[in-house]
């Protein structure tokens, strides 16, 4: 059994949810996973010079929606109609009439493709591979898949294994 797996078990007891309510737990821990992406790209960004925000995470906004019944604050009818509602003056009204959300496959295969020889190179000298806690031949198949339109996490291409 691993070091982080023994922690885990001797803190179990500690751990409490976040919230009594079942669907609570769900939307806080998607609130964290997608704030720290989002704060990844943010980074990235910041990087390149480009100012990107994230205002559906303003904590303000958040506090209020978690505040509000699950049950009031989503509807099978209507993308999250409390979010809409509350920033309907600060978003032209075609994108708070939107239905469907964006998809950036192919433009993410395309740069990817794009980039693949520069991604092969800085993965090829990194500390990463150097330190052997990546399978450069099998970190190298994902990047080709993932260029390809296949999916991989960055679990899977990190931990060695097979997308």
């Amino acid at each position: 059994m691993g070091l982080v797996a023994i922690k885990l078990r001797e803190h179990v007891n500690y751990f409490v949810p976040f919230s009594d309510e079942p669907g609570e737990n769900l939307s806080i821990i998607c609130i964290h996973s997608m704030a720290r992406y989002c704060s990844g790209m943010q980074q990235v960004a910041q990087a390149s010079g480009v100012n990107l925000t994230f205002p559906f995470f303003d904590s303000l906004l958040i506090d209020t929606c978690l505040k509000t019944k699950v049950e009031d604050r989503t509807s099978p009818f209507v993308y999250k109609p409390l979010l809409k509602e509350a920033l309907y003056c600060d978003f032209p009204g075609s994108f708070l009439s939107r239905s469907t959300k964006g998809d950036y496959t192919t433009q993410r295969c395309n740069d990817i493709l794009v980039n693949l020889s520069k991604i092969h190179d800085r993965f090829d000298n990194s500390y990463l591979f150097q330190m052997g806690l990546i399978d450069i031949k099998k970190f190298r198949i994902c990047l080709d898949q993932l260029a390809a339109g296949y999916t991989a996490t960055l679990r899977s291409l990190l931990n060695n294994s097979s997308c």
